[in-house]
């Protein structure tokens, strides 16, 4: 699922309502952030920094 702008909650959400609703027997959910400038990829990477 590619919820485009959205939240990777939206795509939890949507997981646990197919479990829920018997629709599935097993769901996996995963984010990808993708920086695709130089000057926005150091941004991150400078604010995550104090976190390591």
């Amino acid at each position: 699922m590619d919820t485009a702008c959205s939240s990777s909650p939206t795509a939890l959400h949507l997981a646990i309502e197919s479990l829920r609703k018997g629709r599935c027997r097993a769901a996996l959910v995963g984010e990808v952030n993708l920086y695709s400038h130089p000057t926005q990829a150091q941004k991150k990477a400078t604010h995550l920094s104090g976190f390591f």
